[in-house]
């Protein structure tokens, strides 16, 4: 977010969340479903936690969404902050995070993860890889 502008700035280098630079992001991923008649069924969108950023709202195919918190990673194994997102038809969805900086973050990594069919969590169920994708933090 650039205050002389009152604006979110793009970034066209991919540099990733510059914690220097700034003290708000706006991130947005593409969730590509591919496939006639294919769909993925309701689950979660996790950001594993990220010491010094928070997610100060979400946006899931121009809807607002509730931001949730799981520190528990007994059930699932993720622990995190999260969205929950409805069965899916083939296309492509598109999922907005506003992220604040609330703190001193360190340069890393932040995953991001599309946990899906949800109601199924036996490990020996769970057949398939779930998707992740990685924001970079730098200083």
């Amino acid at each position: 977010y650039n205050t002389a502008t009152g604006a979110y700035d793009l970034d066209e280098t991919s540099v990733g969340v510059n914690v220097t630079a700034y003290d708000k992001w706006l991130i947005e991923s593409r969730i590509n479903i591919a496939g006639l008649n294919k769909k993925i069924l309701g689950g979660r969108v996790y950001l594993s936690q990220y010491t010094g950023l928070t997610i100060t709202s979400a946006y899931l195919d121009g809807t607002q969404v509730p931001v949730y918190t799981d520190s528990d990673s007994s059930d699932d194994g993720q622990i995190g902050t999260y969205i929950t997102f409805p069965d899916w038809e083939a296309g492509t969805h598109y999922l907005q995070l506003y992220v604040q900086k609330s703190g001193s973050p360190s340069s890393g990594t932040w995953t991001l993860t599309l946990f899906e069919y949800y109601a199924c969590l036996r490990s020996d169920l769970r057949w398939w890889s779930d998707a992740t994708a990685s924001i970079s933090v730098v200083t």
